[in-house]
């Protein structure tokens, strides 16, 4: 975790681990969470987080019979390390 005050700007770091419900796939994924604070009031969330990761875990695309298995958690589909990205994730409380 890091804490910068003077911002208001906390950035969280955090893993999950488990099972997709319906398959029983296993899914891992590492995300970065941003948060601001005013008046000790979240008002901005945005998540980072590898997408890939999801779509092996609900096997999305379908593979094809003559393609590699899923990747590890470590690397991608095309056997790089896997990268944070910001994934649409961006949460803030509705301005009245």
């Amino acid at each position: 975790m890091h804490h910068d005050p003077a911002q208001g700007t906390v950035v969280l770091e955090y893993a999950s681990e488990g099972r997709v419900v319906a398959t029983g796939a296993p899914y891992a994924n590492r995300y970065i969470s941003v948060l601001t604070l005013r008046n000790r009031e979240v008002v901005h969330w945005r998540d980072y987080l590898d997408p890939l990761a999801v779509f092996d875990a609900l096997g999305w695309p379908p593979r094809l019979p003559h393609e590699t298995p899923a990747p590890s958690a470590e690397h991608n589909r095309l056997g790089a390390p896997r990268v944070f990205s910001n994934y649409g994730l961006n949460r803030s409380p509705a301005v009245a």
